[in-house]
């Protein structure tokens, strides 16, 4: 049974039914739940410009994870939040993040918007998938 698990979020209902499946899986496992949120900024991006872009990702990313810590606390789960930044790859970042974290499952939402070939996953979904080097669940 997975004693850590990583769920992505990006403020969209799948990936907060993504963290619901999460906190009933963590707490039949007494697993910990790190939940991330990735803010991805431009590497090209004027640094003025960077600053507001910066700004305004973090104050949503604030009141995304302050709604992940209230589910996972309404399902009796205690969760820690993080926010990282990144001007890469999302799906590297939560790789990376992943692998830092020694994470036992990433869990993430599908939304299946990007093309015929990702229809089923979502991009990101379907890179970290292809790329994690711990199972991942999918939320649809």
């Amino acid at each position: 049974m997975p004693e850590k698990i990583v769920v992505a979020v990006d403020g969209s209902n799948p990936s907060f039914k993504a963290l619901s499946y999460a906190t009933k899986l963590a707490g039949l496992n007494k697993s910990k739940i790190v939940v991330l949120n990735v803010m991805s900024l431009p590497p090209w991006t004027a640094a003025k410009t960077a600053d507001a872009l910066r700004k305004d990702l973090s104050t949503k990313a604030a009141e995304v994870l302050g709604r992940a810590k209230s589910l996972g606390s309404s399902n009796g789960v205690d969760v820690e939040t993080r926010s990282i930044e990144t001007s890469e790859s999302i799906v590297m970042a939560i790789i990376d993040f992943s692998n830092k974290e020694k994470a036992d499952l990433i869990v993430m939402g599908t939304k299946g918007t990007s093309g015929y070939g990702k229809m089923m996953l979502g991009s990101v979904a379907a890179g970290v998938v292809s790329f994690a080097s711990c199972p991942v669940l999918a939320v649809r």
